[in-house]
């Protein structure tokens, strides 16, 4: 799973709503029944000894484990999740997902030394490319992992996407950060973050809006330690 935020998102998002579409009316959704694992006992803390990181994965009974890997994981959210489905849901609902996503990424080719250089790697990374393109962004430091982090909150446009098409959809990366490894600067970074995708013209950031609390505690769980010795 070492690869960027954007593809990670981007790749989840097809896959979650390919299974969701194969679930019966009348059946309780699990996440087995999409791919899925369910995830660890609440409170406990998942450790990526290889790369030096730990989390501490969201509680409630409405999320799945996604993937993992020994670089990071995918977990994915839905309130009907543990909820009986009585309607096959629509494209618009196969559309409306939401993922959190933390990764450690390589940036042994990049020459990042200081915080604008961190700054100047989490723009490129997360700007316009392909059939995605970033209508608003705001990237600031963040001093409070302990190292030396960018926090961005993002929203890009995509169109021509085959699974919607003539329409346009709307990725919203909220928060998304980026931060140097303090024991292993400067060849990797660890990223994590949560987006919801939609169709334009639903109504904007309600997943993510109502799991804030969840979110933020995912995201301030982040501990960095010295990666274990290979």
């Amino acid at each position: 799973m070492m690869r960027t935020l954007p593809a990670l998102f981007f790749a989840s998002f097809v896959f979650a709503g390919t299974a969701a579409a194969q679930v019966q009316p009348g059946q309780v959704l699990q996440c087995h029944m999409m791919g899925f694992a369910s995830l660890p006992a609440q409170g406990e803390r998942l450790e990526f000894p290889e790369h030096g990181f730990s989390v501490i994965p969201p509680t409630g009974n409405q999320w799945c484990l996604a993937a993992r890997d020994a670089a990071g994981m995918m977990i994915y959210g839905d309130e009907r999740i543990n909820t009986r489905i009585w309607t096959r849901p629509t494209q618009e609902d196969l559309l409306h997902t939401l993922f959190l996503v933390v990764s450690a990424v390589d940036i042994s080719s990049e020459k990042i030394d200081s915080i604008a250089g961190l700054r100047s790697f989490a723009k490129r990374l997360f700007g316009s490319g392909g059939r995605h393109e970033l209508k608003e962004g705001r990237f600031e430091s963040d001093a409070s992992f302990g190292a030396e982090c960018v926090r961005a909150d993002l929203s890009h446009v995509e169109k021509d996407n085959p699974r919607a098409a003539g329409r346009t959809l709307i990725t919203l990366l909220r928060p998304i950060v980026v931060c140097r490894h303090p024991h292993a600067v400067p060849t990797k970074v660890i990223q994590l973050g949560a987006s919801e995708r939609y169709l334009a013209g639903q109504r904007t950031g309600v997943l993510l809006d109502a799991r804030k609390a969840e979110i933020d505690a995912f995201v301030g769980s982040l501990l960095f330690y010295a990666p274990a010795a290979r």
